[in-house]
């Protein structure tokens, strides 16, 4: 499937519109060396509010890295090296997850040996 330009998939692969933000920010020389880079901050910035999205739920891997222009592996690696977690279970969920694995290996065992 293609998707316009302008429109992306949300999580329940619904296809909506983007939306263009830009804003000007005033911030003091002191911050910033000599090597400073407009485009490094920028990129700095999206990633922080992308990262933040995405610790929120309110955005898949996936959509946080197509806004990212990078790969979806590319947007794994960059959790990883901001010490982020992928998936971020409390007990009860963590819990339900294993069982369900089980469930499913079990039934996955019971497959195999009709065959």
């Amino acid at each position: 499937m293609l998707i316009p330009i302008n429109k992306t998939c949300n999580k329940r692969g619904e296809i909506t519109m983007k939306k263009v933000i830009s804003f000007e920010w005033t911030v003091p020389e002191v911050v910033f060396g000599d090597d400073f880079k407009e485009e490094d901050l920028r990129k700095r910035v999206q990633e922080g509010v992308v990262l933040s999205l995405f610790k929120e739920g309110k955005i898949s891997s996936g959509l946080a890295a197509e806004m990212l222009r990078i790969s979806r592996r590319e947007f794994l690696d960059l959790l990883y090296r901001k010490g982020l977690p992928y998936f971020d279970f409390d007990e009860e969920e963590l819990e339900k997850e294993f069982t369900a694995f089980e469930e499913l290996k079990q039934i996955l065992k019971e497959k195999k040996g009709r065959h």
